[in-house]
């Protein structure tokens, strides 16, 4: 089991942000990859998929901001 954090691309300001959380997973890839692609044909663990819905702020905008498309959403593995 690895730990890895969670970043999301905001829309609005065309770029990708750390959301402040991370989750174990068993399953997870080797390098940053995006959700849709590594999840590919597999069920996204549930403990992911609740992390996936939290809001995040841009700290370009000062925005709040919600991304649902899975493409937009990547984990990456935490060193330590």
């Amino acid at each position: 089991m690895a730990r890895y954090a969670i970043h999301i691309y905001c829309d609005e300001c065309s770029a990708p942000h750390p959301m402040g959380v991370s989750v174990v997973l068993n399953d997870g890839p080797p390098e940053l990859a995006s959700v849709a692609e590594h999840y590919a044909g597999k069920t996204v663990p549930g403990t992911l998929n609740l992390m996936l819905r939290n809001c995040a702020k841009c700290p370009k905008t000062g925005k709040m901001f919600q991304q649902w498309d899975s493409k937009k959403i990547f984990i990456a593995p935490v060193a330590g």
